[in-house]
């Protein structure tokens, strides 16, 4: 019996992709890796390699290296999505959203329409305001899958989102068609939300009401009937509802969260806390019981206890993404930007996909250094940011910019941060910083002032520069005036 050795071999390459994978998957990155430089090192056109070795690169910052390796792959397999998708992925780290979204509508076209890439597709039009093109992108994907609950649901949140409530009906109507209890479930909630949209109130609490009678006391539609009888004004309808459903089901953990949050509605904040410790005492693992502690405290506007209810949750569990987000804010508040930098580090090294995590990583290293090798690193993981429109990201890109020498790129983005941030004092430090750059002195000490009216505590870090640097242009200006005397 004869054996093709290069048929082997390729078997054997595609096996330890396949272990890479999985590798890859229970946390040992650096076994994976090493598989995958150890396939391409014996064949650099194997292309799941190549995506993996992408995938790498982009959860690396190597926005740049990935793209070329995924044309190396894209010469091998032109056709294949996933490829496309990952290159979308590198350039959205990159900055380059546009380049992303061209990739992202070929995705979906290589797919022929597939449920995955249409909704990553209208997920990103959706993100440029684009609601016509997201929409007409599902309808096409629905032609092909007309009983996609995934697509159906997407299409419902368009509607709803434009307030486009008889079309949404539409969409409602096609799910209860389709007869599962996941459609049916669906189509209960767009109903819902249609009848809200429109203040039936009235209407929508005996919609629940009624499926309450034909499934019987459940926490979620109970929860529903809360907050719709809240949104009416009607808070003691509200708690003569929960304590009935409470009489029927008292055991049911989420009856007592949902107290637990209408207790707090109601002012009772001693006894909203009692009834958390109540539910963590019998689920200690239970985040989202920890989470709204930690919530609840907070309003109470004790530091100190916030704190200690944070530290309590992490000691319960370590690594709870929610609560590492609730005490980096925290730390940043007291000024404990170290503490507070060594969370989002965690937190990106969890997901660095998260743009949240990104702009708040890059937003402290850059703020609170301008070391030319971190503001490297914050520009490489800020590059995402660019041309976003939210304020708190056009403020991290463009101070980064700022710090790397690029005014006009700083201005283009500060301006808009600080007009969508007004109450940001460090914000309007950073556009006084790019003015002042610019020789725009009365503008950069107009912004200077701001910064110091809106800080708490102007004689430490960045805002300390803001006095210096005004105190100078008022000077200056004061010498410029005598001489012309």
């Amino acid at each position: 019996t004869t054996i093709d050795n290069a048929e082997t071999s390729d078997q054997t390459r595609r096996s330890k992709v396949v272990l890479a994978r999985m590798l890859a998957t229970t946390g040992n990155a650096v076994g994976a890796r090493a598989l995958v430089e150890e396939v391409l090192a014996e064949d650099a056109t194997q292309v799941d390699a190549l995506k993996m070795r992408a995938g790498f690169q982009i959860d690396g910052e190597q926005a740049d290296a990935a793209i070329i390796t995924l044309r190396a792959a894209l010469s091998e397999a032109p056709n294949d999505p996933e490829i496309m998708t990952l290159t979308a992925r590198a350039h959205e780290r990159a900055g380059n959203r546009a380049l992303m979204g061209e990739m992202l509508a070929l995705a979906a076209e290589s797919s022929n329409r597939a449920p995955a890439e249409t909704l990553r597709l209208a997920a990103f039009l959706l993100s440029e305001d684009r609601t016509g093109a997201a929409e007409q992108a599902v309808i096409e994907a629905l032609r092909l899958a007309p009983r996609n609950v995934e697509l159906l649901s997407e299409l419902a949140d368009i509607y709803l989102a434009d307030e486009n409530f008889a079309q949404a009906g539409d969409v409602e109507r096609a799910l209860r068609e389709i007869g599962t209890d996941q459609s049916t479930n669906l189509a209960d909630s767009i109903r819902l939300q249609v009848l809200r949209g429109q203040e039936r109130f009235d209407e929508a609490i005996g919609l629940i009401e009624s499926l309450i009678g034909e499934t019987g006391t459940n926490g979620r539609a109970t929860l529903e009937l809360i907050r719709t009888m809240l949104r009416n004004g009607e808070n003691e309808r509200a708690r003569v509802a929960l304590d009935d459903a409470m009489a029927a089901a008292p055991d049911s953990l989420d009856l007592k969260f949902i107290d637990a949050g209408l207790l707090g509605v109601e002012g009772k904040l001693d006894a909203a806390e009692a009834r958390f410790r109540e539910i963590l005492d019998e689920q200690p693992l239970l985040t989202r019981a920890w989470t709204a502690l930690v919530r609840l405290i907070s309003r109470q506007g004790d530091t100190t206890a916030t704190m200690r209810v944070i530290d309590e949750a992490l000691a319960a569990i370590p690594d709870a993404p929610d609560l590492l987000w609730a005490k980096a804010g925290v730390l940043e508040r007291q000024g404990d930007i170290a503490g507070a930098i060594a969370i989002y580090e965690q937190l990106y090294d969890a997901s660095s996909s998260s743009v949240i995590a990104a702009n708040n990583l890059a937003s402290l290293l850059s703020s609170y250094s301008d070391d030319a090798e971190t503001v490297e690193r914050a520009y490489n993981i800020a590059r995402r940011l660019r041309g976003l429109d939210q304020p708190a990201f056009q403020d991290t890109y463009g101070w980064i910019a700022f710090q790397r020498g690029n005014l006009d790129e700083a201005l283009e983005h500060l301006e808009p941060a600080a007009v969508g941030l007004p109450n940001d004092a460090l914000v309007q430090y950073h556009l006084g910083m790019v003015y002042l750059q610019l020789e725009r002195n009365a503008e950069a000490a107009e912004q200077f002032r701001k910064a110091l009216e809106i800080a708490q505590d102007p004689t430490e870090g960045p805002l300390l520069d803001a006095k210096t640097q005004l105190a100078a242009l008022e000077a200056a200006q004061g010498d410029g005036s005598e001489s012309s005397d």
